[in-house]
């Protein structure tokens, strides 16, 4: 029997492996089209350009580039190769609840990750780089440049640690609700909806200046933002 396991590990071990080469020979070939990916947000919302100062720069960025998607496309096949070997030493009930698990927090990692690439990070870093620092009468002026391969370092390390941290906390989350009661949660929360709702409203009015806009922009996402919660409440009641 172990020996079964043994040739079933190292099958799908190289399988994976031979996965991973073949994706890091796509990268690699399409190498403009993820660099393009990868900037293009950036370029959306700032009118700076990114520099490569040195031939090296540009390999470097091929590179950490070509790895990082290449890990991120594989893992999948990773998740359905490790449920897969070890599904002969699960039951059924705890295969279903692995399964709602990952799906859950795998959506959630996703939408994270697309939202930091595409929005928030660039609008971050493109807000960062608009800041002039002067001062006695524009004696002191300090300009900023920016290499192409500290932002794609520093996008990615951002990207992915943030979304790990979410990704991780979802975990945790859906266990924790699979031995929780969601439907007295819900029905408390349904009645303290419209005292959530004003205490949020309230908060951020007293957080933020008197602006009409504003003002009306806050009281719209706190709306929404309570109605996705109820809404995520429900989905987790019909599928835990």
């Amino acid at each position: 029997m172990f020996r079964i396991y043994t040739v079933e590990f190292c099958y799908r071990f190289f399988y994976i492996l031979f996965s991973f080469f073949g994706c890091l020979t796509l990268a690699l070939i399409k190498i403009d089209v993820i660099l393009l990916v990868k900037i293009y947000p950036f370029l959306e919302f700032s009118t700076e350009k990114l520099l490569a100062t040195r031939v090296t720069d540009l390999i470097d960025v091929v590179w950490i580039l070509s790895f990082y998607n290449s890990l991120l496309f594989i893992y999948p096949l990773f998740v359905y190769h490790l449920i897969a070997f070890l599904k002969m030493g699960f039951y059924k009930y705890q295969i279903y609840v692995l399964l709602k698990v990952i799906k859950l927090s795998t959506l959630i990692y996703m939408i994270v990750f697309t939202l930091l690439h595409l929005y928030f990070l660039p609008n971050f870093f493109s807000f960062l780089l608009s800041w002039k620092i002067s001062s006695f009468g524009n004696l002191l002026n300090v300009k900023t440049e920016l290499r192409i391969t500290y932002y794609i370092d520093w996008i990615l390390s951002t990207e992915c640690f943030i979304s790990s941290i979410v990704y991780w906390l979802s975990i945790i989350m859906s266990k924790v609700l699979l031995i929780m009661n969601l439907s007295k949660i819900y029905e408390k929360a349904k009645r303290l909806k419209k005292q959530t709702l004003f205490l949020t409203i309230l908060f951020l009015f007293l957080l933020f200046p008197s602006d009409i806009y504003l003002q009306f922009g806050l009281l719209l996402i706190s709306s929404l933002l309570i109605e996705l919660i109820f809404l995520s409440l429900c989905y987790m009641i019909k599928n835990f």
